[in-house]
């Protein structure tokens, strides 16, 4: 099975022609999710 990679939200937004504070504000109305929230708080979201 192949391993989906994790990007960072600032990543993630350059490919998805957004920016992390629209991200930010997906995940907090439960629109778009991230993969991965870190103890630090980072998003992480799968490609692949």
């Amino acid at each position: 099975m192949p391993t989906k990679k994790l990007l960072s939200i600032s990543e993630f937004a350059k490919i998805a022609q957004t920016t992390r504070r629209t991200l930010i504000f997906y995940d907090q109305k439960d629109i778009f999710k991230p993969a991965k929230i870190a103890e630090n708080g980072y998003r992480y979201y799968s490609y692949g």
